[in-house]
């Protein structure tokens, strides 16, 4: 085999080595977006390890999710790993390893599964009995996806949902709020619109439809039942904007150090325009309970109170308020909310107010 054929190739100053295994890498681009200056696929030889400091190329290095790329300082000894290897199938591609807690990609193989279902996931045990906790040991661990989206794009909420529903974990990687801006996300996919999801094997799959159809090669799994009817329950918290309020509250900066009182002495007042119970001290706003009505039914879909009244009382002044008004207007209750959820829990009086139908476990 000639030098050229080798698949690993070195590039060297006298400060740091750069080994590049061509059997590994998908060509994610992390490294040219780190260092243009250094690693360029267009030029022969594509390392010029000496265009950057040391430093500098063993950061962009470091960021090769493949371990296609390696880098060693001259003179100096590797660290010793401290933890085993791991092997994971991936769903249609390589093996991945993780080496110490990093998942890396390994050297395609003429026996990789090429089914629906990756071997690790046929043979992964779905039974309860099986499985003991529901943690990430029963979740779609074979996925390694990036997803590259913004909070406030419905389509990118879409995907979330679906990857949910199919127990797919991913990295969520943000982009600029315009496109004009996204040079980074043009520069990997051709493109500036979002959502764009990055398989594990590097293949992009641009906006909701390409995604879709990719995903549907994947089989769910046990929970994907109930993750939709989840989804389902909480429209009312999609509809009322539940998260727009809760990133109001987050960026909030008023304080109430000046504020004294008691709970029974806090006000709570329904604020329909604004489809919430207010919770008022001294005529100032300190928590809010959000809710959306239709049908019959009242959806709480989330409580805030200011943390400087926190355990005291004033959370539970507001929910039993709210439930009270719920109760003499003979609407159903869905707590969607997990503070609302726990204090019917602990007050069996307000059971009977539960909408029927909807299923209460966790939150």
């Amino acid at each position: 085999m000639s030098a050229a054929d080798k698949p690993v190739k070195e590039y060297a100053t006298d400060e740091i080595v750069v080994e590049w295994d061509s059997r590994l890498c998908y060509h994610s681009h992390n490294c040219v977006r780190a260092l243009p200056q250094v690693f360029d696929p267009e030029r022969r030889p594509w390392v010029m390890v000496d265009a950057a400091s040391a430093d500098e190329v063993e950061a962009a290095v470091a960021r090769c999710p493949s371990g296609a790329l390696r880098a060693r300082r001259v003179g100096v000894e590797p660290p010793k790993r401290e933890q085993p290897l791991e092997l994971r199938a991936s769903a249609k591609g390589p093996l991945l390893v993780s080496v110490c807690g990093s998942w890396r990609r390994t050297a395609p193989s003429s026996t990789r599964a090429r089914g629906r279902r990756s071997a690790a996931v046929a043979a992964r045990p779905t039974s309860r009995s099986a499985t003991g906790r529901t943690e990430r040991s029963t979740s779609r661990a074979d996925a390694v996806l990036t997803l590259y989206q913004a909070e406030w794009c419905p389509f990118s909420s879409a995907v979330r949902e679906v990857l949910t529903e199919l127990g797919v974990d991913f990295v969520a990687r943000q982009v600029e709020p315009w496109p004009e801006e996204r040079r980074e996300l043009q520069a990997l996919a051709g493109t500036d619109q979002i959502p764009v999801l990055q398989a594990e094997d590097g293949r992009l799959y641009r906006g909701t439809r390409e995604i879709f159809a990719h995903l549907r090669e994947l089989e769910p799994w046990q929970f994907a039942a109930e993750h939709r009817r989840r989804f389902t329950d909480h429209r009312d918290a999609r509809e009322s904007d539940a998260q727009g309020q809760l990133v109001e509250y987050f960026r909030a900066t008023e304080t109430f150090d000046d504020v004294v009182g008691h709970p029974a002495e806090a006000e709570v007042v329904d604020v329909p325009e604004a489809s919430r119970y207010e919770l008022r001290l001294a005529e100032r706003l300190i928590g809010l309970v959000a809710y959306r009505r239709r049908d019959g039914r009242i959806a709480f879909t989330h409580t805030e109170v200011d943390e400087s009244w926190e355990g005291r009382g004033f959370g539970s002044r507001l929910a039993a308020a709210a439930l009270d008004d719920a109760s003499r207007q003979g609407l159903h209750v869905v707590p969607l909310c997990p503070f609302i959820a726990h204090y019917i829990e602990q007050h069996a009086e307000y059971a009977g107010l539960i909408a029927p139908n909807y299923h209460t476990k966790g939150a």
